[in-house]
């Protein structure tokens, strides 16, 4: 069975990766963590830990303009410090942590599940940056909750050459571990 097809050259432009619908991409070593597209809703879910997919953005236009930018970083300590999520990664900086934004548009829509144990005892803080400053995109998970949180209101415009990285705040706490965490939210142009 095919869960995946990559193409590049003249097949799909810019060398892109191309999903199926209903294709699967483990997105941990583990393979606890799992990103789909599905094509009616055009969408894409994640589920983590076996839980229940859950949307995280994508199309409804067919996609064009619109995407996804995701972040889980697996086996991965947070406790009482600031890290910064890059791909599958965590970056102690955020110079380490950042990626440049390809065109102008909106970032919105900003979902976070935390690892199903996490022992912080303080909340976690999930923000959205541009440039190095903080936007009004940000996500709170409460002390010990593994509840997934979002942002669905807020909305913050970037321009082609910015750079954005995600901040993971858990100064809060004094005590306590989370192992890992999964970030999305829609970009759109």
């Amino acid at each position: 069975m095919t869960f995946l097809k990559a193409y590049s050259g003249n097949v799909v432009p810019r060398d892109q990766l191309h999903l199926e619908d209903g294709a699967t991409i483990a997105v941990s070593p583990t393979g606890d963590g799992i990103l789909r597209y599905n094509d009616t809703t055009k969408t894409f879910q994640v589920s983590i830990d076996g839980a229940p997919y859950v949307d995280i953005g994508g199309g409804g236009g067919g996609g064009v303009g619109m995407g996804g930018v995701f972040a889980n970083a697996n086996s991965a300590v947070f406790s009482g410090q600031q890290d910064y999520l890059i791909g599958g990664s965590k970056a102690t900086t955020e110079g380490e942590g950042r990626a440049p934004v390809p065109a102008a548009g909106n970032f919105s829509k900003l979902y976070v599940l935390p690892d199903s144990v996490n022992t912080l005892d303080g909340d976690t803080i999930v923000t959205v940056r541009v440039n190095g400053a903080p936007t009004a995109l940000t996500a709170t998970v409460p002390a010990l909750s593994s509840a997934q949180v979002s942002d669905l209101v807020n909305v913050a415009a970037v321009a082609a050459g910015d750079n954005f990285s995600i901040e993971v705040d858990t100064l809060a706490s004094t005590v306590g571990s989370m192992r890992s965490i999964a970030v999305g939210f829609q970009y759109s142009v």
